[in-house]
């Protein structure tokens, strides 16, 4: 497994950054990126610093977002093209419901990052952003019908449970050691030295996939401080 979702995972980067920068180097840089941004990064799933890889890129993680790179490679492919592919549309769909079976927390950042491109991608005809998104809830709803267990339901419920939980007052709301100053910046990493050059690019309306991303599994970090959401702390690492 961790030999097949290593592969994966470099096709996936390759495949994904190649398409998206129009540039041959982009898939190096994002390698780089991927191993080397971390300062001192915890032994989770969903951490790809160099020195933690080898231990964790057997873990359904790691295939789920190898193939959240193959599902936003695929997405820009429908965006960036007028012609009708049947095929492609089916293969979207189906990404998605493989991410979010294997693993839903990946998936959030997945399903996040699929809608962005939708939504921010330059040139795109309204019709095209509209059935791309379309693509991506009809893969959640695919989902469903995994026989094994209720994927979206045990999710759904999951977490409205819990949120409602956290919401009694008389609940004690203990933050996971993620929250610790020190913690967040070895999991950000050298990740704060592209916050200079945010806005310059939010002005010029380019890579606003970047920023909006960022922010949004941010906010739900941030979020989880006040309320009880399942797995929030982690959110940092997506």
């Amino acid at each position: 497994a961790s030999v097949l979702n290593t592969a994966l995972f470099a096709g996936g980067i390759y495949c994904f950054f190649r398409e998206y920068f129009r540039d041959e180097r982009a898939p190096l840089v994002a390698l780089v990126v991927f191993f080397g941004s971390w300062l001192d990064a915890p032994h989770f799933s969903n951490v790809y610093k160099l020195s933690v890889f080898f231990s964790v890129a057997g873990y359904p993680s790691t295939a789920a977002l190898a193939f959240m790179m193959f599902g936003f490679f695929v997405v820009l492919r429908l965006l960036r093209s007028d012609a009708e592919r049947p095929g492609l549309w089916a293969l979207s769909a189906g990404i998605w419901a493989y991410v979010y079976i294997t693993h839903p927390l990946t998936a959030m950042a997945a399903v996040t990052g699929a809608l962005l491109f939708a939504l921010t991608e330059p040139s795109v005809t309204l019709r095209r952003r509209l059935w791309v998104g379309g693509s991506v809830f009809a893969g959640l709803a695919l989902s469903l019908v995994w026989p094994y267990y209720p994927a979206l339901g045990m999710v759904l419920s999951g977490t409205a449970d819990r949120v409602q939980k956290g919401l009694d007052p008389n609940q004690v709301h203990e933050l996971h050691s993620f929250f610790e100053p020190e913690k967040m910046l070895d999991i950000v990493g050298f990740c704060l030295l592209v916050l200079p050059v945010i806005p310059y690019f939010a002005w010029r309306r380019k890579q606003l996939i970047v920023p909006l991303g960022a922010h949004a599994m941010l906010a739900v970090f941030a979020l989880t401080a006040f309320i009880d959401i399942p797995l929030g702390h982690r959110f940092i690492l997506l």
